[in-house]
């Protein structure tokens, strides 16, 4: 059986992310539990995609965006506030960033966005994309 608290989870942090990982590849191996599950804080992440991994993020606090560039390069800007889901499928370029407000666009309140993945995320198939 896997109990965990967040303040338990091992914490990955990159440039304006950080990535609480609740159930990782490491358990699946333990457990034989095909997802991972994390909740990340994001200002801003990087663009990037996976080659393996499916990924669903619901927002659970904050207003933002996702950007995504599917494979012909057509850009999709998603809004992203409490209550939503969106499915990235590997291969999809993407990024997520917290809004800016305009009366203080130097306060940005990250995301709180749980991340389920399928296969479980790992720093291998997190490839960063020049932008």
């Amino acid at each position: 059986m896997l109990y965990k608290r967040l303040e338990q989870a091992n914490v990955v942090t990159t440039d304006g992310e950080s990535i609480f990982e609740l159930m990782t590849q490491n358990d699946v191996d333990i457990y034989h539990n095909p997802v991972g599950l994390a909740v990340a804080k994001i200002k801003e992440s990087k663009l990037h995609f996976h080659n393996k991994t499916h990924e669903i993020y619901y927002v659970l606090k904050g207003f933002g965006s996702l950007e995504m560039i599917d494979e012909k390069g057509q850009k999709y800007n998603i809004p992203l506030e409490k209550g939503t889901m969106q499915y990235i499928p590997p291969k999809i370029k993407h990024k997520a960033y917290a809004a800016i407000f305009e009366e203080y666009p130097e306060i940005r309140i990250p995301l709180k966005v749980l991340v389920i993945s399928c296969p479980p995320w790992t720093p291998e198939d997190d490839i960063k994309v020049e932008e």
